[in-house]
């Protein structure tokens, strides 16, 4: 009985089930055809790629650095803050970077309090201010309480400033996204165009900033054009999404990824990285 028993046992697995492939199909992704048009890309062209745009971006860059300089001497902490501030919302404090760090290096958090250490109360009056804090706030380090305590501080006055409707229209549009993340928290390109928009209203506006901005948002979005143009041909070279189906086809959303992280022309490099 027991040989028998392993006789049928061994049998029944030498013997291959009818049931079973050898070779199974590859299971499709079901993945939708992409969203974008490749020819729409492929014919986009902008004028902001000619160079006299550039030599202009030149000259502008000059005077705003004698601008940032003239600042450093005369301005209060409050103005250099708010300088430093616009220049990140419109998109072009990187064109700056050693000016603003000159002059981040002369400012001293304790400015911000009182007499007993603490958060002076009446800055809760000062909306532009408490912009400045809260966005600060959240370059602390672990354990570094103090701008912890100054992220809380601003917060609260700015939600009350909010809700007891501030005058100023466009200071209003700057308050009202202070409930979500910072700002270098965010993709800077998609906001950068709606605060260039936000400045351009306000009527203390340097128009050589202004022209600055303007022109610096069309020439980067000039270049990621052009990048994305040259990488999505490359996509199509590689046939990958017509031969692998069990692939997306989301070359324009990889893209737009990365110049969420590398937003700025000087990291061309890093954005077109796959041609390589």
């Amino acid at each position: 009985m027991a040989s028998t028993a392993a006789a049928h046992v061994s049998t029944g697995l030498d013997q291959p089930s009818s049931h079973v492939q050898e070779n199974p199909p590859r299971r499709s992704g079901n993945y939708g055809p992409p969203f974008w048009d490749f020819n729409y890309f492929q014919s986009l062209n902008s004028e902001y790629t000619d160079k006299r745009y550039l030599r202009r971006v030149s000259e502008l860059k000059v005077e705003v650095k004698k601008m940032l300089v003239r600042e450093k001497e005369v301005s209060s902490v409050e103005e250099l803050l708010e300088v430093i501030d616009e220049l990140q919302r419109i998109g072009i404090s990187y064109h700056f970077e050693d000016e603003i760090n000159q002059i981040l290096g002369c400012l001293d958090i304790d400015y911000f309090r009182n007499e007993k250490g603490d958060f002076d109360p009446n800055l809760g009056n000062d909306t532009k201010g408490l912009l400045q804090l809260y966005e600060a706030s959240f370059m602390s380090t672990q354990g570094e309480k103090t701008l912890d305590v100054a992220r809380e501080f601003a917060t609260i006055f700015l939600h009350k400033n909010f809700d007891g409707n501030i005058d100023d229209e466009n200071l209003a549009l700057l308050v009202r996204p202070c409930s979500g993340a910072p700002i270098h928290w965010r993709v800077e390109r998609p906001n950068t165009r709606w605060f260039i928009e936000a400045y351009e209203r306000r009527p203390d506006v340097n128009p050589l900033v202004l022209e600055l901005a303007k022109l610096d948002f069309n020439i980067v979005q000039a270049t990621h054009q052009q990048e994305l143009k040259h990488v999505y041909g490359w996509w199509k070279q590689t046939g990958i999404a017509e031969n692998l189906p069990f692939a997306r086809d989301r070359m324009v959303e990889c893209y737009f990824w990365t110049t969420g992280v590398f937003s700025h022309p000087q990291y061309s490099y890093q954005e077109s990285w796959p041609q390589s």
